[in-house]
């Protein structure tokens, strides 16, 4: 997520076992490993304020259902091997076409 400015502001993946908070009025927050440095990821906590009630729910509805692709798919914080993530399609002799 980029501000205004265009700086980068945070950078995360929703992962297995992430919780999201209602707070006070309109707000939600949450903890996660943030990318947005140039140095290694930290842990950050962030907090969203929002327009409305709806919005907040809409936007912890959201998370939640990320939460829930991540446990499907195992995606943790720290995963045991690196995750191949591909762009393209893989053709039989194992390269990847973009």
């Amino acid at each position: 997520m980029a501000g205004d400015s265009g700086d980068v502001l945070c950078n995360h993946v929703i992962c297995c076992g992430y919780t999201i908070t209602k707070t006070a009025k309109n707000c939600c927050e949450w903890t996660a490993q943030d990318w947005s440095t140039d140095d290694e990821p930290i842990a950050r906590h962030f907090r969203a304020a929002l327009s409305s009630t709806e919005a907040v729910d809409e936007f912890i509805y959201c998370f939640q259902q990320g939460v829930q692709r991540a446990q499907e798919n195992q995606l943790y914080e720290t995963m045991p091997e690196i995750v191949p993530i591909s762009l393209g399609q893989t053709s039989s002799d194992g390269t990847t076409e973009l």
